[in-house]
């Protein structure tokens, strides 16, 4: 049975992840520090009476999961088979002592810091999480007995707001891309310009898996994500704004937009990203050594040009579905931000044959059904 690591295995797309691979009978691991897998989480990993558990054990020494956050318990109901180690990424140590002797065929690097806004609260945790916490997880590869294919999910902010000084036409509801018109490629550039906290030690993140699939010959690859969004997603003010959007109107909570909110994102359902990956990892597995290039394969990657909104087409959306007008406050618009951001997915579409399935619409559809299902969850 093949073995595939997920870090931040607990985490939104993590665990969307770990659940596909599991239920297609590979043996998933998952390590995560709880720190924000839901509403309820763990402050402290000392907290807990035991880290390191099958989400089948019934055994003793298992505390009951009713006490643990809402997706351990959702998982040990649904996805038994699952591998769990509650551990912290920046400890080098736990980190080697799980990946080195599993020998996994692929890891999967999901965990860090998610927040461009709290990286100016705390830089240095943000690049722990991010920049140190990647290469522990690399070194802890680079010493299994085979190297595992390694993918890193990096994000849109590794190109800063240079791209603002692109064509940009300013509309009723949206700023509107004129050119690139099919959107910004990875032939972009990423130095020069400002990035935030978290886009630098993402960068730093998506540099280093460069550099070992150069100096080590990883077969590794990076996506460098736009928005993602869909069921399990437990979206704060400061990340994940199509969930938090949908959490705030469903309890009739104020709005809060920063800027104008004609900002745009290209938008790409969980699903459709977790078909991506299959994909990417099926390519890299059915690929001989001796016929892979000595460099990480690099692609941007999102719902592409035929799937945007912004903030503003996105409240409609949730207003026409549930049919209710929301309460909108807005504020100046934030550091860093970029005004338009849609991914030119026409490299990872014509090297994996892959492309999105749910347009924003139905995705958005979705979510709410999901959110709206699980609100006593959303404290």
């Amino acid at each position: 049975m093949d073995t595939i690591i997920i870090t931040g295995g607990l985490g939104f797309i993590g665990v969307n992840l770990a659940q596909y691979f599991a239920s297609q009978g590979y043996h998933v691991i998952c390590i995560d520090n709880l720190s924000r897998p839901g509403p309820n989480y763990v402050q402290s990993l000392d907290q807990l009476p035991i880290r390191h558990f099958y989400m089948s054990d019934k055994s003793e020494n298992l505390p009951d999961l009713s006490a643990f956050p809402f997706i351990l318990q959702y998982m040990r109901k649904n996805f038994p088979t699952v591998e769990i180690y509650l551990e912290d990424i920046i400890n080098a140590a736990a980190v080697k002592d799980i990946i080195t002797p599993s020998n996994p065929q692929m890891i999967i690097h999901a965990a860090g810091q998610t927040s461009a806004i709290d990286s100016y609260y705390d830089p240095i945790s943000d690049f722990s999480a991010n920049s140190v916490g990647l290469i522990n997880v690399l070194e802890a590869a680079r010493h299994c007995k085979c190297l595992p294919i390694f993918l890193y999910l990096s994000t849109n902010k590794v190109y800063g707001t240079k791209i603002n000084e692109a064509l940009i036409r300013e509309n009723v509801d949206r700023f509107e891309l004129v050119s690139p018109a099919s959107g910004f490629s990875e032939i972009v550039g990423v130095d020069q310009t400002s990035h935030t906290p978290y886009g630098v030690s993402k960068l730093v993140g998506d540099f280093y898996t460069q550099e070992y699939a150069y100096a080590f010959g990883f077969p590794a690859g990076i996506f460098r994500m736009s928005c993602i969004y869909g069921p399990q997603q437990f979206g704060i003010e400061g990340q994940g704004w199509i969930s938090y959007l949908i959490i705030q109107a469903l309890k009739h909570q104020p709005i809060t937009i920063f800027g104008s909110g004609k900002q745009v994102r290209d938008v790409l359902y969980i699903s459709d990203l977790v078909n991506l990956v299959e994909k990417f990892f099926k390519k890299l597995q059915s690929t001989p050594n001796s016929h892979r290039k000595r460099e990480a394969y690099l692609f941007n990657v999102g719902g592409g040009i035929n799937n945007t909104l912004s903030l503003r087409e996105l409240t409609y959306l949730i207003a026409q579905e549930l049919q209710e007008p929301l309460h909108i406050e807005y504020e100046k618009s934030r550091l860093g931000d970029q005004k338009v951001f849609i991914s030119d997915i026409s490299k990872v579409s014509r090297v994996l044959l892959w492309k999105p399935k749910i347009s924003p619409k139905e995705g958005v559809r979705q979510l709410i059904d999901w959110t709206r299902s699980h609100l006593n969850e959303f404290k």
